[in-house]
């Protein structure tokens, strides 16, 4: 589906989608540690990514407030050492604001109107998981507004520092160009697109530094130019700036007068004159500077302006919508509830939860309002409950999300006839403002809870889960299956922790080198190293069956960690024999959120000339999840002369984003985008534009999982510059060199 090129060009955009890419920092005022963390597991049951922190007192919270900043303050409406309006009038003195929860089991009606008069949105009960975490998403919706309005503000002041740096070195031509390469380049010039030094941009063809859009312009200006005619007015192009965002400009071209055959320079506009070409193939005196015109300038910035006032309203606005609904929000919700409580059992068939997200909404919020989103949602729902069976609930708990109750005689056939009604609502169009739109939508499919080892709650939730983790998988559906007990998944981690602990003080690890080979002719022979275990009876078992326990109990990190020595170990003697080999070692969920073991790492990095080529990889949804620390571990690792690795690169709407935050010196792609990439164009051309990006930034892809020749010879179409694979080159017990490898037969049932 298309998307309309106006929706997504406002300033705060970016920051908007990058907001919504970061997991949710939540501060819990006044209650216990432990209350603090069940508000963290209601909110991630509830489907969002969020990190709590318990702030005990006033004191507490003045301290945070001054070296960090939450997106969510979470305020109990009782007495407690913090008073609820200290914690408002702080979280209100913040640039841009903090929103504030206020709840109360109790509520005290005179503090409730006060709370809500003072920018607080008032809740009934923080168990309300869905109703808590549908404030939260409104409310930090509303502080987004906010912050685009900074971002905005902020891009105004860079572009006249920009501006004023750009007019003050202009006494001499901009860039020259040599067969349609930039030879020499101005260093505002430079600046200007984002680059730090000319010797960065220069040798770069002329058109990377133009837009899309003035590309066709500059090209027949190029070729009047190598006509003899040249043009006698100011040529208006847009230029490319290295980030991303386009740069309006004006120009003059004429041929470099240092007599350099077929050499043409980019000179800005000088003041009118007889003969505006003349001048610019003339010499030009210290005294007689030309000067930019100021006519463009002066648009963007009443451009800017002008959405910087819009954004106002629009915040304006959803504040009072946030305050109108939220009262017969919370019936609505309470009503839905019942509905899916009250759905009979039939008398043959089985009964199964239904949920739906509508994944477009949350970016045409700023634009349609909560009353245009709502309006869409229901048009949907009215189609959707016409392909039920008869007798089905459907209902709505929470914002962009639907929730239903039908009857099937199996799982499978419940599935299907999910994926069916998927697919002839796919094409259905809804009004949302003066637009009809094609809204995209995810399912998911869940047996009804049995209510004595799962509520009802706890089962949506659920399925909201597995459908937002089918909509990262790039697939349409997802589904909750049957599973062991809770007693029964805790007493086989334990056995295996146990197990993998007896490993690790009797050296019944071992490690793997799978090459990564190269595509450009890399200096570096890379390998993935991996973990095998061997059991008591000396047999090897696969990372698959021990390493979910190993996360759940905590022994990760220890693995981590043996890991992480035994390959340095390997790595600081190859290098010692000239072997020029580097390592990439993977980084479990638990070291991320281990500040001791992260500390751990980078004092084991070797340091100065003794630094070798080893580089952490860390999965892409575990950084999701915990970005702020990646972000500090990265700025670490990049001052210590290292680099980061991003792996299952690309199944995330926004990895791109991730990458702009990280400056990876790798991505490995998602073994999802290989799985289709022969017949599926839309994967291909996900993959092209992962490359272009990544070249753009100086970051090296990484394609896993090359099983077939097919594949490598569409991946190396493409332009990915590493290969890795069974089909490639199997995992090898002991490093060789290139021309030493062969291909050892794969074992039965071997993976790596």
């Amino acid at each position: 589906m298309e998307t309309r090129q106006g929706d997504r060009n406002r300033p705060g955009d970016e920051t908007l989608k990058s907001e919504a890419s970061v997991p949710i920092s939540a501060w819990v005022v006044n209650r216990s540690p432990n209350s603090a963390e069940m508000v963290g597991s209601l909110l991630r049951n509830a489907g969002l990514r969020v990190r709590t922190r318990h702030v005990p007192d006033l004191s507490a919270l003045n301290q945070a407030l001054a070296t960090d900043r939450p997106d969510l303050l979470l305020c109990p409406e009782s007495n407690g050492p913090v008073a609820m309006p200290d914690v408002i009038v702080r979280a209100q003195a913040c640039t841009p604001p903090i929103p504030v929860i206020v709840g109360g089991e109790r509520p005290d009606s005179t503090r409730m109107a006060a709370a809500i008069r003072q920018g607080a949105a008032f809740l009934m009960d923080f168990q309300a998981g869905d109703l808590l975490a549908a404030v939260a998403q409104r409310e930090i919706a509303l502080t987004g507004i906010a912050v685009s309005r900074l971002s905005a503000s902020e891009q105004l002041r860079q572009w006249q520092r920009q501006y004023e740096q750009f007019v003050a070195h202009t006494s001499d031509p901009i860039a020259t160009i040599t067969e349609g390469v930039l030879t020499q380049v101005n260093t505002a010039f430079s600046g200007l697109l984002g680059y730090d030094q000319p010797s960065d941009i220069e040798g770069t063809p002329v058109m990377d530094i133009i837009a899309p859009a003035s590309r066709n312009t500059f090209k027949r200006c190029l070729r009047d130019a190598q006509a003899g005619m040249l043009p006698d007015q100011a040529l208006s192009v847009t230029g490319q700036h290295r980030a991303g965002r386009t740069v309006p400009m004006s120009w003059h071209v004429g041929w470099a007068p240092s007599g350099v055959s077929g050499a043409l320079q980019i000179l800005i506009p000088a003041p009118s004159t007889d003969s505006a070409s003349e001048q610019a193939l003339a010499p030009r005196a210290e005294s007689d500077l030309p000067v930019p015109e100021r006519a463009q300038l002066e648009q963007d910035l009443m451009r800017l302006k002008a959405q910087l006032a819009d954004a106002e309203t629009r915040n304006a606005q959803l504040q009072a919508e946030h305050l109108a609904s939220l009262p017969p929000r919370i019936a609505q919700i309470k009503t839905a509830l019942g509905a899916l409580a009250e759905f009979p059992a039939p008398a043959a068939d089985n009964r199964f939860l239904l949920t739906i997200y509508l994944d477009e909404l949350p970016d045409l919020l700023p634009d349609a309002g909560y009353a245009g989103c709502e309006t869409a949602l229901q048009n949907y729902a009215l189609a959707l409950q016409a392909l039920l069976p008869t007798g089905s609930v459907l209902v709505q708990l929470r914002d962009f999300w639907l929730t239903g109750a039908f009857t099937a005689t199996t799982l499978d056939e419940a599935q299907k006839q999910a994926g069916q009604w998927q697919a002839q609502l796919a094409q259905h169009v809804v009004e949302i403002g003066t637009q009809s739109r094609v809204l995209r939508a995810f399912f998911g499919v869940r047996e009804w809870p049995d209510h004595a080892s799962v509520s009802l709650e706890a089962a949506v939730m659920e399925t909201e889960r597995s459908t937002l983790d089918a909509r990262s998988a790039r697939q349409i559906l997802g589904v909750v299956k049957r599973r062991n007990s809770g007693t029964d998944t805790a007493q086989a981690d334990s056995a295996w922790a146990n197990r993998l602990r007896a490993a690790l003080a009797h050296e019944r690890l071992h490690l793997v080198y799978q090459p990564i080979s190269s595509l450009t002719a890399s200096a570096t022979e890379y390998y993935e190293v991996r973990l095998r275990l061997l059991d008591e009876a000396g047999q090897e078992q696969a990372p698959a069956l021990f390493w979910p326990a190993a996360e759940r109990t905590g022994v990760a990190e220890e693995l981590d960690h043996w890991v992480f020595s035994h390959a340095l170990a390997v790595l600081t003697d190859q290098r010692r024999t000239s072997n020029q080999a580097g390592f990439f070692v993977k980084l479990s969920a638990a070291s991320i959120l281990s500040e001791r073991s992260l500390d751990w790492f980078m004092t084991h990095l070797p340091k100065g000339d003794a630094a070798a080529p080893m580089y952490l990889q860390i999965a892409e949804g575990n950084i999701e999840s915990h970005l702020k620390t990646v972000l500090s571990l990265a700025q670490r690792l990049r001052q210590e002369g290292y680099g980061l690795a991003i792996d299952h690169f690309g199944s995330s709407p926004h990895a791109l984003q991730l990458a702009s935050h990280l400056s990876p010196k790798f991505i490995k792609l998602a073994p999802i985008l290989l799985q289709e990439i022969a017949e599926n164009q839309e994967a291909q051309n996900h993959i092209r534009q992962i490359v272009e990006y990544a070249e753009r930034h100086g970051i090296s892809v990484i394609a896993g999982h090359v099983e077939s020749a097919h594949t490598l010879a569409m991946l190396w179409q493409l332009g990915v510059h590493y290969l890795q694979g069974h089909y490639v080159q199997e995992p090898e017990v002991v490093l060789h060199s290139p021309d030493q490898r062969t291909r050892p037969p794969r074992r039965q049932g071997e993976r790596a």
